[in-house]
């Protein structure tokens, strides 16, 4: 399993941005101009900022599964287990509703599940690092 970097900690207050198989094609196939914008502003304040204390921008889905939510994207993820200030997006979705549907959430922990299982096995691997 290979994650993608999708934006470096800058500063002291920011976050690391992974993001696991499939996002980086999520994203790249956003049409809406302003979920493109919003998206990338959004995860650009992560970056030099750190999370949203913002419960507009971040959610706490439950069992250490949280969402950012630009715009009418969703993004859920998850805190690295071995590197600080770091964050592991596990895929997105377009908003449907008010509330997150129980299946991305089940998809989330179970994205987080086989990222744990490659961390044990030694077979996650990051874009930015030989």
């Amino acid at each position: 399993m290979i994650l993608k970097l999708l934006g470096k900690a800058v500063g002291p207050a920011g976050c690391t941005i992974y993001a696991m198989p499939g996002v980086v094609e999520f994203l790249e196939q956003l049409t809406d101009p302003d979920d493109i914008d919003a998206t990338d502003a959004l995860l650009e304040w992560v970056t030099k900022q750190g999370l949203p204390m913002n419960r507009h921008k971040c959610w706490k889905l439950g069992d250490g599964i949280f969402e950012l939510k630009p715009y009418g994207i969703r993004l859920p993820f998850f805190h690295h287990p071995k590197l600080r200030w770091t964050i592991v997006i596990t895929h997105g979705f377009a908003k449907q509703g008010q509330r997150t549907p129980t299946r991305e959430i089940k998809q989330a922990k179970h994205q987080r599940a086989l990222f744990d299982a490659a961390l044990k096995k030694e077979n996650a691997k990051y874009d930015d690092m030989a």
